[in-house]
């Protein structure tokens, strides 16, 4: 019993370790992409406006941070779960929450504004194909035809596969 209580106490250690390694900018940088001072004002949003909530065992600053190194890193639930001393439930738990939070304030923060100027300057531009699908300015669409309309398609190097 005293082996598990050890081992508890260990893993509760290695992550205020951790946390308190990303409190110093150079780390915070490296390991969020963020600076420590924008760190807590993101922790201040999303606590305020995207309705974040610590829980009784993860402080807001950890699930934001977890949040920002899994987008900073493109890294596996089960590498992060490591680096966090977390289980793997916890880290995709809580990365979910952290994304409902920025997605509602998303709607705060963003202008969402068309700009029709964009659209009246370039209609001249466009005017030829008025029922074109696809993307107009070089962006490569990837795209599968079924093998019924596949002659109808075709590239600047012959037939679709």
């Amino acid at each position: 019993k005293d082996l598990l209580l050890s081992e508890d106490d260990d893993r509760v250690y290695k992550r205020k370790l951790w946390m308190k390694s990303l409190c110093h900018d150079p780390t915070c940088l490296k390991q969020l992409r963020v600076n420590n001072r924008l760190l807590n004002g993101l922790c201040d949003v999303l606590q305020k406006d995207g309705g974040l909530v610590a829980t009784k065992n993860v402080t807001i600053k950890e699930i934001v941070a977890l949040f920002l190194h899994i987008l900073g890193h493109d890294q596996k639930n089960s590498t992060i779960a490591t680096t966090f001393v977390r289980s793997g439930e916890t880290v995709s738990r809580q990365f979910h929450i952290v994304l409902q939070a920025v997605l509602k304030i998303g709607k705060l923060y963003l202008n969402h504004q068309r700009n029709e100027l964009f659209h009246e300057r370039d209609a001249e531009r466009w005017k030829w194909f008025p029922n074109a699908v696809g993307a107009l300015d070089g962006t490569f669409v990837g795209l599968t035809v079924s093998a019924v309309e596949r002659s109808r398609y075709r590239n600047r190097k012959g037939m679709k596969r």
